[in-house]
């Protein structure tokens, strides 16, 4: 199967994002991150950073 879709604006407003719930992680912090399949650049920075793949994540 092969399938094409469109995606359809059917309002614009102006948007201002609420950036008080969202505290910057510090940097002794460990965050989740989701690389797409394929970003083999990608991992290797994070890897390179000290980024660890969590399989059960």
């Amino acid at each position: 199967m092969r399938f094409k879709t469109v995606e359809l604006i059917v309002e614009e407003t102006p948007w201002t994002p609420n950036t008080t719930k969202l505290a910057p992680a510090k940097p002794e912090e460990i965050v989740g991150l989701k690389i797409a399949y394929g970003e083999v650049d990608l991992g290797r920075q994070i890897k390179a950073a000290g980024g660890k793949w969590n399989p059960v994540r």
